[in-house]
């Protein structure tokens, strides 16, 4: 059948750049060619670039003076004009996109960037997906109104189009660019390569003759296959994937990705910041501190002009180079500060501090302490040598290297590199695959590999699955220990099904069930069905796999609510694990099966992890379920207490949710009696606190929202509107943006009134962490004008709610729901001559220690010079120490802390993480 497609596109999908590259299929052998794409360089010039910096530029009224080189509304602008803009408008420029869709600590689906911006409204940010794909839109329409202008067969999406990710991207991170490229308009056949293999496809694309490859092994015969390591240091990520080489009678090699690394978040990027915070100290010290994080963002952006200009220079070591940037005052004019480095400084710092001389046996350093900026999680130790060493340790000889990326542009980086790797050989020296084009390889081997797919010829390179992967599991015989079952060794082939038997699973029909799900790229040798003792040193954690057994009982005379199934699992042809469960009884057909799919917001930093917990026992589940079905009070729980023989504060998160089972199945039944629902909504929140924290909790919520359309029904009655407050508090980390903005917009008439009625309402409304930063600045107001105009025994519900409010540390939603430094400052100004001694104040040195608490993270911490006054004032009034040494210096969050700022105990056993 002839070929449909007129060109094989790749795209390189970069941190810090993206490239495209295509071929015309019509002449295959004509070779790739870089698509120079057209851009504004400034707002009155547009020129075509090889490269768009992957940097956007939200404009603002009337900068644009003509129509963009993108038929598409120019309220954004990305590429080379973004860029050169970032050092002074940091607040409304987009990057480092592709690090955030691979960050799991955070809601990729939720608008959090330019990241810490308070230039734009929160409706206007955009996700990591989004900004990833307005990256990708761009190209797809440049390209159609570059190539597709006279001729729909080129449109963009008639071609056969590459994507490339990092080896290292598990499966979540793949899907979300996969998600991206569809949100961007892209075609359904979209396919995914890993950026080694691309950089590897270029190579070979310029040498088709074998014997180049022969040649660069060594040509000698050898008893093992040649191993060829591609490593590739961008902006972002450090990237290394292992080839096995061997060559046949007839001197064709056969190419196979044997290994990859894990995700390292460690680049270009790394060494800007490093370089930034070494000038920081110089202005400092010289000068003043810089008082603002766009002063640092801005700081970082000329860092990194800098250190391209020093890198590239071939001058004297000595040659000093000038960093000044502007810090915005009160007044019309604006305060420069400014220090010196030299070149040898900058490649102290890079070659010392990055690419510095170790042994084979070095390894990563132990994450504490590391690198943490602008939100990233970057790589704990910044010596690219000691991954690279963890990577090869039981994989050497390497008898070649491929270097890809801008961080290798100089020449002696890959030297060090080479000299390196030969120390650990004992002196034998690995030949060098040469690549002149560092920046654009990887989008030229892209568009290699889908010439390879369109004309249907043998592919160059074989990769089986990249990570293995599991399904965690805790046998009956050993509760204690977390147990995995591989359910995709790594290595597996494209298309291979795999089928997991004999593991007596029974899966409960017509109700969600969730398996929490792994990776590993250091696992060679599992097999199928083969049981693991879970360590976190080998395993990555993955979103949960979730999905719902819809089946018909009667219709298949079911004696049991379970059924026995077993586990099918495959990675398609696009790259991405498939995962069923199918029937394994006779009385359903095994063509019976369930999708399990990935839940990406559970990757969100809401997540906590709770051991399994020993169900409730038999006698007492009894018990307790005649009394949740009865017709109760407001000493429910106390009966409660009674029948478990333990304090309520002792259930486990598991007996809660068992609690609420009954419970949910009486919702309708409110209407019994005014003092029964305020019991029941009591109860409700109490059994489902924090909404969030246990395996199906989202099926939970989305289950318990039918409460709120169902509405009350004693509404007039005060005890009972104070406990619907009190519930969607309890709950509010399982409520999503939409819901919670619901509920504060029911509630924010009552809030202007301040009326004593609207005291749980304020508790409730600041619990909300997912409302929009406008939506937060508006109750902020509101509860600064109550704080002002009540008098001091009437203030504390408003305290405890700003406390809530501006804390420096969210339950549940993440670093992007903390508020700006300045409100705090605003708050502080207004209260500091306040007696907080007073009755009513005692709340306030808690408000500001949550406020003010030191966090390490620049962007939300608040100056040193306001941590100072407030400690001074928390003193004066009496607070406990260790609630100031919270404000002065940086204290580990532990459990205890969750119950000030969430405002009662949490489910004993939930087990709090920090958000990384």
């Amino acid at each position: 059948m002839a070929n449909q497609h007129t060109f094989a596109i790749g795209i390189d999908l970069g941190t810090s750049n993206c490239a495209m590259a295509y071929i015309d299929l019509r002449n295959p052998d004509s070779g790739s060619h870089i698509f120079e794409i057209p851009q504004y360089e400034t707002l009155d010039r547009i020129a075509r670039h090889s490269m768009l910096p992957s940097f956007a530029y939200y404009t603002q009224p009337g900068e644009l003076l003509e129509r963009g080189p993108s038929s598409e509304a120019a309220d954004k602008v990305v590429g080379v004009f973004a860029r050169s803009v970032a050092s002074n408008r940091p607040e409304r420029v987009v990057h480092s996109a592709k690090s955030w869709l691979c960050h799991m600590g955070i809601d990729r689906e939720a608008g959090i960037l330019p990241w810490q911006s308070d230039a734009l409204d929160q409706h206007d940010k955009l996700s990591p997906i989004e900004a990833s794909a307005l990256f990708l839109g761009y190209l797809r329409r440049v390209w159609n109104e570059t190539m597709a202008r006279d001729n729909d067969d080129y449109r963009f999406d008639n071609q056969q189009i590459i994507i490339t990710v990092p080896a290292s991207f598990d499966q979540d991170a793949q899907r979300l660019t996969l998600e991206a490229a569809y949100l961007a308009g892209f075609p359904r056949t979209v396919r995914l390569l890993e950026e080694p293999q691309a950089a590897f496809h270029a190579w070979l694309e310029q040498h088709p003759d074998s014997e180049a490859l022969q040649k660069a092994v060594g040509a000698q015969k050898s008893n093992r296959p040649y191993r060829a390591l591609v490593c590739d240091i961008g902006g972002g990520t450090t990237d290394m994937s292992l080839f096995s080489i061997t060559f046949s009678e007839d001197q064709q090699p056969k190419i196979e990705r044997t290994a990859v690394s894990e995700h390292i978040l460690l680049g270009g990027d790394n060494v800007d910041i490093t370089i930034a915070q070494l000038m920081e100290n110089r202005i400092s010290s010289e000068q003043k501190a810089p008082a603002s994080y766009r002063f640092w963002q801005s700081l970082i952006n000329r860092c990194r002009e800098l250190k391209e200009q020093a890198l590239a220079d071939t001058g004297r070591e000595d040659a000093e180079f000038k960093v000044a940037v502007a810090e915005p005052g009160a007044s019309l004019f604006t305060e420069t500060r400014q220090a010196v480095i030299s070149r040898s400084e900058i490649l102290e710092i890079v070659n010392e501090g990055f690419f510095p001389r170790c042994e084979i046996s070095d390894r990563p350093r132990a994450p504490e302490g590391g690198l943490r900026e602008a939100g990233l999680p970057y790589a704990h130790d910044p010596a690219v040598t000691h991954y690279i060493a963890d990577f090869l340790s039981n994989r050497l000889p390497v008898d070649v290297v491929l270097f890809n990326g801008g961080t290798l542009t100089p020449l002696h980086l890959r030297d060090r590199l080479i000299d390196q790797i030969a120390h650990w050989q004992e002196g034998q020296r690995p030949s060098v695959l040469e690549n002149s084009e560092l920046y654009f390889s990887v989008a030229r081997g892209a568009a290699h590999f889908g010439r390879e797919i369109a004309l249907g010829e043998f592919r160059l390179i074989t990769a089986g699955a990249s990570h293995g992967y599991y399904l965690q599991i805790n046998p009956e015989q050993d509760k204690e220990a977390t147990y995995l079952v591989c359910i995709l060794p790594l290595g597996t082939d494209i298309e291979s099904p795999v089928r997991v038997r004999k593991l007596d699973l029974h899966l409960l029909v017509n109700q969600p069930v969730e398996f929490k799900a792994h990776s590993t790229v250091k696992r060679t040798k599992d097999h199928t069905g083969q049981l693991i003792k879970h360590n976190e040193q080998e395993f990555t954690p993955l979103p949960p796999l979730q999905t719902i057994a819809r089946l018909d009982a009667r219709a298949y005379k079911l004696r049991s609510p379970t059924i026995p199934v077993d586990i099918e699992t495959r990675l398609n042809a696009l790259g991405l694990l498939q995962v069923y469960l199918v029937s394994a009884t006779k009385a359903i057909a095994s063509s019976q099966h369930w999708k399990l799919e990935f839940n990406i917001r559970a990757g969100a930093p809401k997540e906590r992890t709770v051991r399994a917990t020993a169900p409730l026992p038999e006698d007492i589940r009894e018990k307790a379920f005649k009394l949740l079905e009865s017709r109760f009070d407001l000493s429910l729980i106390k009966q409660l207490e009674k029948i478990t023989r333990s304090r309520k504060n002792k259930w486990s998160p598991g007996w809660l949710r068992e609690f609420w089972k009954p419970l949910s199945e009486t919702v309708a039944r409110r209407k019994q009696g005014e003092e029964y629902e305020a019991a029941w909504l009591n109860a409700a929140g109490f059994f489902l606190r924090p909404g969030y924290g246990v395996a199906l909790d989202d099926f939970r919520m989305d289950q318990f929202w039918a409460v709120y359309d169902l509405g009350l029904d004693y509404p007039s009655v005060k005890s009972v509107r104070e406990q619907w407050y009190v519930m969607w508090r309890r709950v509010s980390g399982g409520l999503d943006s939409s819901r919670q903005t619901i509920l504060y917009r029911d509630v924010k008439e009552l809030l202007t009134s301040h009326i004593k009625a609207a005291v749980e309402a304020f508790r409730m409304a600041a619990s909300f962490e997912y409302l929009s930063s406008g939506e937060k600045r508006e109750l902020f107001c509101i509860l600064m004008e109550g704080v002002q105009h009540k008098r001091p025994k009437l203030r504390g519900p408003y305290l405890w709610s700003l406390g809530r409010l501006l804390g420096r540390v969210p339950l549940y939603a993440g670093e992007q729901a903390v508020m700006s430094p300045e409100l705090v400052e605003q708050c502080f100004t207004t209260m500091k001559e306040w007696d907080w001694r007073e009755p009513g104040m005692e709340y306030t040195s808690t408000l500001f220690a949550l406020a003010c608490r030191k966090t390490a993270r620049r962007e939300l911490d608040v100056s040193q010079d306001l941590r100072n006054a407030v400690a001074d004032k928390m003193r004066h009034a009496g607070a406990r120490e260790e609630l100031v040494r919270q404000v002065i210096q940086f204290i580990p969050l532990e459990n205890e802390d969750y119950k000030v700022i969430y405002g009662e105990s949490l489910p004993v056993g939930l087990a709090i993480r920090e958000f990384s």
